[in-house]
């Protein structure tokens, strides 16, 4: 396995109570923008996603956000979109920013989807550690501007030994 991050997603099954595994790696569909001339103009998923429209309208983003250090993360649904990104958004967009693949990680992620918001991470945590997943973060993914907990949960640990259940 790449030492980039996991993007695992879990679905529960209702009627036999398993976990279906599906490993797809993270960075594989990221793309990175960073040193853009005015960042500030960047700062809200609506004007990323207004950007990336106006010059690649047929690519699925899945998130798009401003980072902590001006650049922006755009999150698009396969890798071929990712290609796109790269190789198609010309020089003068995003405040004609570098676009390029994100750097490497060593921290496993898993995205357990559809997760109701009333269910306890100590709970799920507890679950995953029986089943054999030994995790070193769980957090429940919100909403950026209102802060609302979504259906998604983001799971990270050192490396997945994940055994069919």
């Amino acid at each position: 396995m790449k030492s980039a991050k996991s993007d695992i997603d879990l679905q529960h099954n209702s009627t036999n109570s398993s976990l279906v595994f599906e490993n797809r790696s993270a960075f594989d569909k990221i793309v990175i923008i960073d040193n853009i001339n005015n960042p500030a103009e960047f700062n809200s998923s609506q004007r990323i996603l207004q950007e990336i429209r106006n010059f690649c309208p047929e690519v699925k983003i899945d998130f798009a956000y401003s980072l902590a250090k001006g650049g922006i993360a755009i999150h698009v649904n396969n890798k071929t979109d990712r290609e796109v990104l790269l190789n198609k958004l010309p020089k003068e967009s995003f405040g004609s920013g570098v676009k390029h693949p994100p750097r490497g990680n060593k921290l496993k992620a898993a995205y357990i989807k559809g997760v109701d918001t009333s269910v306890d991470l100590q709970n799920l945590s507890e679950y995953l550690l029986n089943r054999g997943i030994v995790i070193s973060d769980i957090r429940r993914l919100t909403r950026r501007h209102t802060g609302t907990p979504t259906q998604v949960i983001k799971v990270s640990c050192c490396s997945f030994q994940i055994s069919e259940t």
